[in-house]
């Protein structure tokens, strides 16, 4: 039980007292069964990731770290929080130690001084010539401060907060660029396997959500109409923030390149590539960039 007695930070004789109090109420087998699964949790190893904008990717490596025994969960929050969403995590994030960081730096710096090495990591675009990398950073960087400040009607005032307009879990010019870079993603994959999904697709039975997607996109001629009107660019902002907010949550809940049916595949398929036309024009509108990867 030295797990237990490390984690929970008491003296030994205190907490030998307590486990064989609490062993009187449950059973030797499971008693021993509970002894197993504390013997298997480790400090040895742990999980760092950097920058996980979306709440159920965030609880997807809490739930893993928790069923694989990992005591300790590192995250570093320098564009985003880490936000596990509590029902999907479903209590996990009690026997997981998380532990935020400002910087990737940090982080490292953190872990050597408490003599982790690092033995596996994520490449960070490895096919990327050190100019795409650059441009990259440069798009997100500028749309992040041009759409910041044209998301906000002309006629209120606005305070401008750095960290605030680089956040991707908001209405923010990074959370719609990924959003484009996401779909585009899915479309590279999709003709890596020779998918094809330009034909008509009109007998394609419809879920909620994609005739949600279809009438917004339906809309932005007339959001460019009101916007010119108006002369107010904040109306094609939140217009397009909308749809990628709309298009994630499709995402999310159904499947695209992993649907059995062809011809749903398909469909979904040409409905993204839509998606991702709309906001490409709508942030063009803004003079913002959109990168087909981040």
């Amino acid at each position: 039980m030295k797990n237990i007695e490390d984690s929970a930070g008491f003296p030994d004789e205190l907490l030998a007292r307590r486990i064989e109090y609490l062993s009187g109420f449950m059973t030797a087998e499971r008693y021993a069964t509970l002894c197993r699964a504390v013997d298997m949790r480790t400090r040895y190893m742990t999980v760092c990731m950097e920058n996980t904008f979306h709440p159920q990717n965030a609880s997807a490596l809490v739930r893993n770290c928790e069923a694989f025994g990992v005591q300790e969960l590192h995250a570093v929050e320098e564009l985003c929080r880490f936000s596990p969403n509590v029902q999907i995590v479903r209590g996990t994030d009690k026997w997981i130690e998380i532990r935020k960081h400002p910087t990737t730096a940090e982080l490292i710096g953190s872990l050597r001084g408490r003599g982790y090495r690092i033995v596996a990591t994520t490449p960070h675009l490895d096919d990327a010539t050190p100019e795409e990398a650059a441009d990259i950073s440069r798009m997100v960087g500028l749309g992040a401060l041009k759409y910041f400040i044209l998301k906000v009607d002309p006629k209120k005032t606005m305070l401008f907060d750095p960290r605030e307009s680089i956040d991707f879990n908001g209405n923010t010019g990074p959370f719609i660029q990924y959003t484009h870079a996401r779909i585009c993603s899915v479309l590279r994959k999709a003709g890596e396997a020779g998918i094809v999904y330009a034909n008509d697709h009109a007998d394609v039975p419809l879920v909620a959500e994609e005739i949600e997607l279809i009438k917004t996109l339906d809309e932005f001629p007339a959001t460019v109409r009101q916007a010119g009107d108006t002369y107010s660019p904040s109306v094609i902002a939140n217009y397009i923030y909308d749809l990628a907010k709309s298009y994630n949550g499709y995402y999310h809940d159904h499947s695209i390149l992993r649907e059995e049916n062809e011809a749903v595949r398909a469909f979904r398929l040409r409905l993204s590539c839509e998606v991702a036309r709309v906001i490409r024009r709508g942030m063009r509108l803004l003079g913002i960039e959109v990168p087909e990867r981040m």
